[in-house]
Parts: C-alpha cells; sequence; structure tokens
C-alpha cells in the first residue's frame, strides 16, 4: 500500500472488520536494492487481531519494527457485522475517533 518513497508519520494498519480473528505483515525495506529477496536490511511488523463479537470487543497485537514513527490502526467494519464498541492494544484502549 506504500509508494518506494519513504513516508513520513505512522505505519498505518487498516482492518475490515466481520472476522473473529485476523492478521497482516509489513515489511520496510530501503527501497533501492533487491536485499529484500534474501531478507537483508528490511523491517518487519505485524499486526494480529481478535474479536469477542458477545462483547463488543476486538484485542490487537501490533509486534516488530519499521522506521516509521510509530502504529496508527483504522477500523473498518463490514456491514453487517457486530459492532465493535471497545478496541484494546496491548493494556491501552484505543480512543474511537468517529462513526460514518
Amino acid at each position: 500500500m506504500q509508494t518506494m518513497a519513504k513516508q513520513a508519520g505512522p505505519l498505518m494498519w487498516v482492518i475490515f472488520g466481520g472476522e473473529a480473528v485476523g492478521n497482516g505483515s509489513s515489511y520496510d525495506d530501503d527501497g533501492n536494492t533487491t536485499q529484500y529477496i534474501v531478507n537483508e536490511g528490511v523491517k518487519w511488523a505485524s499486526l494480529q487481531y481478535e474479536t469477542a463479537a458477545a462483547a463488543g470487543s476486538m484485542s490487537i497485537n501490533i509486534s516488530g519494527n519499521h522506521r516509521y514513527t510509530g502504529h496508527a490502526v483504522q477500523l473498518r467494519m463490514i456491514q453487517g457485522s457486530p459492532p465493535v464498541e471497545k478496541v484494546t492494544c496491548g493494556e491501552r484502549t484505543l480512543p474511537k475517533i468517529g462513526t460514518y
């Protein structure tokens, strides 16, 4: 989802909710060489989530490291999926910014 150009700011994770569990991973390389083929000079980050539909909550775990300044999470729900009212990452409850 990124170009070869280095982007400033956080690494943006977009979760399309609706499934009970999910995961994803991303890598960041130098953008100039093919060293990523042999996994040299690559920084990996991964995200796993689990939804407790009955409780209306989602638990997210982010691990790894990028050259970005942190992580940002955007949750987009699939129509008809159970609503998620509370999202936690580690011990932290993430703020709900808006509903559209």
